[in-house]
């Protein structure tokens, strides 16, 4: 078999682009033009987020937490088990109690 040469798909000026170039500031530009902004008037929404929505959406379905852990990158089963546990938290009702919202 011949040597292939591996070609990224996105290159910027000949450089691999950077992650910011291709998500995080089209996704803040967007914000801005829809108005989705704090307080400060920066973005409300940031790329990060959509990793928490993930984790979320996999223990919602029963993901393992060493799924989890893997799909995101976690080096350490704590940092998976907190969309376990906050999932387990919105089954239960727990957490809005001692919040003094009780359960909805």
């Amino acid at each position: 078999m011949p040597h292939s040469t591996v070609r990224y798909l996105f290159l910027r000026n000949g450089v691999l682009a950077h992650p910011d170039c291709l998500f995080a500031s089209p996704l803040a530009q967007i914000c801005e033009e829809l108005a989705i902004l704090n307080g400060d008037g920066k973005p409300a929404l940031h790329a990060h987020r959509f990793r928490h929505t993930l984790g979320t959406q996999l223990a919602e379905k029963g993901a393992r937490t060493q799924t989890i852990m893997k799909i995101l990158g976690h080096k350490s089963a704590g940092m998976s088990m907190t969309y376990a546990v906050s999932q387990e938290l919105h089954l239960t009702g727990e957490g809005l109690g001692e919040l003094g919202w009780g359960v909805m």
